[in-house]
Formats: structure tokens, sequence, C-alpha cells
């Protein structure tokens, strides 16, 4: 027996460099989950496969455009198109270097980077209340935070390392504790020193 399936969704999950999701929250305006935050995506029109739905609504709702969108999760679960209602999800994922001030919101209240840590705390729609927390405890979600610079405090984005331990500095000139005159050759900047200009 074929499972019935009353509706297909394509959802994007962008994470950006310092950890966050790209989350919606959706207004008033529509039937499904209102006032709920939900990820950027929606229908599958008939006769297109999800990874280009993905792509369309990403671009539709946010502005955005990825590259690579690779597979995260695809399966079946209630829908709210209506009491009862089977949906079949595909949700995506890809880094992205978007910030919020790249983002357009294109439907909905509001769209906007969420820390992981802030995730808890929302009020999710259906579907998108089991997918983000999966999301955030997978393989996947660690992987592309750590490869997020680890000399950036995570929710401002501003180095938090001496510029020291990141750089190598080249010197043309030593002049020796004490005075004298100028000393060409190297010299060495310990770890931890903070450069003046």
């Amino acid at each position: 027996m074929v499972e019935r399936v009353d509706v297909r969704v394509a959802g994007v999950i962008l994470v950006d460099p310092l950890g966050r999701l790209l989350l919606q929250l959706r207004d008033g305006n529509t039937q499904v989950d209102p006032h709920r935050w939900c990820l950027p995506g929606g229908h599958v029109d008939p006769g297109e496969d999800p990874l280009t739905a993905a792509h369309r609504e990403l671009y539709e709702e946010t502005g955005l455009k990825v590259e690579e969108l690779r597979l995260f999760w695809h399966g079946k679960a209630p829908s709210g198109q209506f009491p009862g209602a089977i949906g079949e999800f595909s949700t995506f994922y890809a880094p992205t270097s978007a910030t919020d001030e790249d983002v357009v919101c294109g439907e909905g209240a509001a769209m906007r980077f969420v820390d992981a840590a802030d995730v808890p705390s929302l009020e999710f729609g259906r579907a998108n209340g089991e997918i983000v927390p999966r999301f955030l405890a997978s393989p996947q979600y660690r992987q592309l935070v750590g490869s997020i610079d680890p000399h950036l405090d995570r929710r401002t984005g501003v180095p938090v390392q001496p510029l020291a331990d990141r750089y190598v500095v080249h010197m043309r000139a030593v002049r020796p504790v004490g005075g004298g005159g100028p000393s060409w050759g190297a010299a060495s900047c310990a770890a931890g020193a903070y450069l003046r200009t």
C-alpha cells in the first residue's frame, strides 16, 4: 500500500559564519503555523524536484542564492495544510557568508539569523520543530561549526585573539632597548603580544 502524500515541501537550513541559522517568523496571513518560526522553504511545484524547489523558495523568500545545497533529511510528517494532512519534506543545508543585512524578507513577519543557543526558546511550526533541533544535534552541523574561525566571538564576529597569534609580523628594523641605532634583521614577537600602530 502506498502511503498518501498531500503536500510536498522543501526547506533550507543556512548556517552563517557564527553558526547561526537563518529562520523565518511566519506572519498571521497564513493557514500553516501562523506566528511561528520555520525554515525558509515552501511547496514543491508539480513536475519540480525538491532540490530545485529549495533553491527557488530560498531565493523567493530571502533573495539569497547558494551554489550547493546538501540533503539533510527527507521523510513524511504531519503537515499543517489541514487536519490529518501528510507532508513529504526535503530539508537541505548549506553554509553561507550572508548577514541579516543581505536577507530580503520576501515572506513572513521577519527573517533573521538566530543563535543556536536561542533556538529552544522559539515556538516552531510542526515539522520544523523536529527538524531544526535534529539538525543542531547532527554531525552535519558540527562539521559546519567546526569550520568556523575559532578566533571569532560567536555572537559578534569580532576577533577575540591577539593579532600576534593570528598573523606573521615582519619588521624592517629593531631598535635595541636602551637606545642605539636601528639593527637590521629578524625580530620575534611573542604569542599573546598586542600590536600597536
